[in-house]
């Protein structure tokens, strides 16, 4: 796992582990605050491998209005 990855790995579980558990446990999501989508935003999501630049290709990431803040993150 590479530093990014690891950045990425460490936002989520540490932001979304007790709100993925309160989901499991059939609760409402709760309200998460937009910094934490924009936080994921900026550290760019890593795509499949790309030899060719010899780096991962980033996701381009959209923010559904559909969707609330938390399925956002989670849907990451």
């Amino acid at each position: 796992m590479n530093e990014q990855e690891m950045k990425i790995a460490n936002l989520l579980f540490n932001e979304l582990a007790f709100e993925g558990a309160t989901k499991h446990f059939g609760e409402r999501p709760p309200d998460l605050d937009m910094d934490l989508f924009e936080q994921i935003r900026r550290l760019g999501i890593p795509l499949k491998y790309n030899g060719h630049i010899e780096a991962y290709d980033e996701a381009i990431i959209e923010f559904d209005e559909n969707r609330s803040v938390f399925e956002n993150c989670y849907r990451l």
